[in-house]
């Protein structure tokens, strides 16, 4: 594979920051981690202040930019292994395995930042932009997808098999629901994971806090918006597919 082989050159941290940061364009950062270089950048300097280039006893020196691409590469290969991605930067397993770590607790720091309800001004944007697209009063679509995952370690006292639940037949895989909610622009402000893949997305939609939060909502809004062409007014609502049920808000 040609992101393997490219990857396979930067054996530390000076010529992986010549080559991949310093050389490489789009092409190389979307085939290796799913992202423009830009965004990669844009990334490492977020995660920066969270992650120290000495940190966690490495015994190899490995700088920010390294570690972030260790996991970004892991993540974007689900059939990697720890020993493969080693072999690919040129590090021990230990030190990708830290990596990882290090690197997915940083970001888990940024969720609380990032994903986060749209504010009244951001509000009013995605409802202009949906009413263009024609849904008028639409504040976001929902969505859910499943992650492939290790087989789950089974947990004592259980009457149904712990695993079981994280293997839907249908995806033939452990797998992870993960639900989202994104504006007009394809910017998330909501997220849920961590259900089963057996789950369905109704229900994984209904044990959410956006859930509770637009339910008890419904009887305390006072927002309506207008419908074009009509002396009727509706309240803002999530657009969704037929997996989720029809609601006043959904």
């Amino acid at each position: 594979m040609y992101a393997r082989t490219s990857c396979a050159e930067p054996r530390t941290t000076d010529s992986f920051n010549y080559l991949m940061v310093g050389h490489w364009e789009d092409e190389h950062f979307i085939k290796n981690f799913r992202m423009r270089r830009a965004h990669f950048l844009a990334l490492v300097k977020m995660l920066r202040p969270r992650i120290t280039p000495g940190e966690s006893n490495f015994k190899q020196s490995i700088s920010v930019e390294m570690k972030v691409a260790v996991t970004l590469y892991y993540l974007a290969h689900t059939d990697a292994s720890q020993e493969g991605v080693g072999l690919v930067f040129g590090i021990s397993q230990a030190s990708v395995s830290k990596a990882i770590k290090i690197v997915v607790m940083a970001i888990q720091q940024l969720y609380l930042i990032y994903i986060k309800k749209p504010t009244t001004a951001e509000l009013n944007k995605t409802l202009a932009a949906y009413a263009t697209k024609g849904f008028p009063a639409c504040m976001g679509a929902i969505d859910g997808t499943r992650v492939k995952i290790d087989k789950p370690q089974k947990k004592k006292n259980h009457q149904i098999p712990f695993a079981d639940k994280y293997y839907p037949a249908r995806y033939h895989a452990y797998t992870m629901q993960v639900q989202a909610i994104c504006d007009y622009s394809c910017m998330f402000w909501d997220a849920e994971i961590g259900r089963a893949g057996s789950v369905h997305d109704s229900r994984v939609l209904r044990e959410s806090n956006v859930y509770m939060e637009a339910e008890a909502t419904i009887l305390t809004s006072t927002r309506h918006v207008p419908l074009p062409y009509s002396p009727h007014t509706i309240m803002p609502y999530i657009l969704g597919d037929p997996g989720y049920p029809t609601l006043p808000w959904m």
